[in-house]
C-alpha cells in the first residue's frame, strides 16, 4: 500500500485519536495531522498521559497504530493499556510502503 492508501484506511476509521509509537507515521502520512489527533507514545508516562487526555477531553475511543519492526513501548506499557481499553473490532494490518507492517486496532477506554 501506499501513503496515500494507508492515509485513506485511517482517514475513514471514526474515532479522532491516534496512539502510536511508531516515529515515521506523521512523516509518511502528514495529512492526517489535519484530520486526526496523533498522540506519539514512546513509554508507559506517555501513555498514561495519553489515556488521561482522552478521558478528559471526553474521548473514550482511539485507534492504536502498532509495528513488530518499530516498536518503542514496552510489554508492560501494553498490558497496562489492555487493562485501562479494549479492543473493538478486528485487528487490521496494513503494510506501509514494501516492507513496513503496521498493525491498527480501534479501542475504547472502560
Amino acid at each position: 500500500n501506499s501513503a496515500a492508501e494507508f492515509q485513506q484506511k485511517i482517514s475513514a476509521l471514526p474515532e479522532q485519536t491516534v496512539l502510536t509509537d511508531i516515529f515515521f507515521i506523521p512523516e509518511q502520512t502528514p495529512e492526517l495531522l489535519f484530520e486526526k489527533d496523533i498522540l506519539e507514545i514512546t513509554d508507559r508516562r506517555q501513555l498514561e498521559t495519553a489515556l488521561e487526555h482522552l478521558r478528559s477531553s471526553g474521548k473514550n475511543s482511539f485507534i492504536l497504530m502498532l509495528s513488530q519492526k518499530f516498536r518503542r513501548i514496552d510489554n508492560e506499557s501494553i498490558a497496562y493499556l489492555m487493562q485501562h481499553s479494549q479492543i473493538i473490532s478486528e485487528p487490521q494490518k496494513l503494510q506501509l510502503n514494501c516492507e513496513q507492517e503496521i498493525f491498527i486496532f480501534r479501542c475504547r477506554l472502560r
